[in-house]
């Protein structure tokens, strides 16, 4: 695509300015990259995830300095958001599928800026607001112990009511908490429970998806 010629037509639309950037660094030419993503942050200078790249950009091209600005920027961005979120969930003036949509996003910012018992909270909150969704809130925090706070104990238990939540057997969510579960359990040397979580999560993963999770799981591919 001829992003040079979209951007004579439209240089208010960033997107041809990211994808430019994007073509530059296919060549390594990191200079005209950082210079697109410049003009991007001009239009939009709160978006967070353009400091993200272009902190990338920097990394690559050794500018340790100007990428620590850079992301120096993102939390300080994120870190505001966090406080305007903060601030519309006390004032009580939005309903349900707002509320639930403001913890959603704060959940998510608290975890990218490490804070990891917050993002828990505003998940268990969730799961009381919507039940109906507690499958997905219930996964998050499992991840959350698996990947971060190393609490094998802790993500099976949420895995557990993630599994045990009212949604449908073959939610995306209920399978992949099988999944993790079951990951978990081979791990600690429960193979014919952590395989049992395995099978019920391939009824509703693509087939690629569970042959490369039986190929990480060898004990699972020879107890099929």
């Amino acid at each position: 695509a001829d992003y040079t010629k979209a951007i004579a037509i439209e240089p208010d639309e960033i997107n041809w300015y990211i994808w430019r950037a994007d073509d530059f660094l296919e060549i390594n030419d990191y200079a005209n990259a950082i210079k697109d993503m410049n003009a991007a942050i001009s239009l939009e200078p709160d978006n967070v995830q353009l400091y993200v790249n272009r902190s990338l950009i920097k990394k690559q091209n050794g500018d340790r300095a100007g990428a620590q600005t850079d992301d120096a920027t993102v939390d300080s961005l994120r870190k505001k958001r966090i406080e305007e979120l903060s601030t519309d969930l006390a004032s009580d003036e939005y309903d349900l599928d707002l509320n639930k949509s403001m913890l959603s996003e704060r959940a998510n910012l608290f975890v990218l800026m490490d804070q990891f018992e917050k993002a828990i909270a505003d998940w268990l909150t969730l799961s009381e607001l919507a039940p109906e969704d507690s499958v997905e809130w219930y996964s998050r925090i499992g991840d959350v112990y698996k990947d971060f706070l190393k609490s094998d104990e802790k993500a099976v238990h949420y895995y557990t009511l993630a599994i045990n939540s009212p949604a449908d057997p073959d939610d995306y969510s209920k399978a992949m908490a099988h999944i993790e579960r079951g990951a978990i359990r081979v791990a600690q040397g429960d193979i014919k429970a952590g395989c049992a979580d395995y099978r019920t999560g391939q009824r509703v993963l693509q087939k690629e998806w569970t042959d490369m999770l039986y190929r990480d799981l060898p004990e699972c591919a020879k107890n099929k």
